[in-house]
């Protein structure tokens, strides 16, 4: 059972890896030559972070869901 889980695991972090890549990918492309520019301040926003750890909450709920599945 644990090795199904830790193949499931090493699934799901292959699959979180490949949305990184691509990701990156279509920010580059977005951004064109505009790397090189200087960034403006950055201006702390209290609310920035209210969704933060959604993703990862997202992950365990599919972990879980797929270990009842079994």
């Amino acid at each position: 059972v644990m090795q199904q889980q830790f193949e499931r695991l090493n699934l799901v972090m292959g699959e979180v890896r490949d949305r990184i890549d691509h990701q990156e990918e279509t920010i580059r492309n977005l951004r064109g030559g505009r790397d090189k520019r200087q960034r403006e301040p950055r201006v702390e926003n209290e609310n920035e972070n209210e969704g933060a750890g959604k993703d990862e909450e997202d992950l365990r709920s599919e972990i879980r869901s797929s270990r009842h599945r079994r």
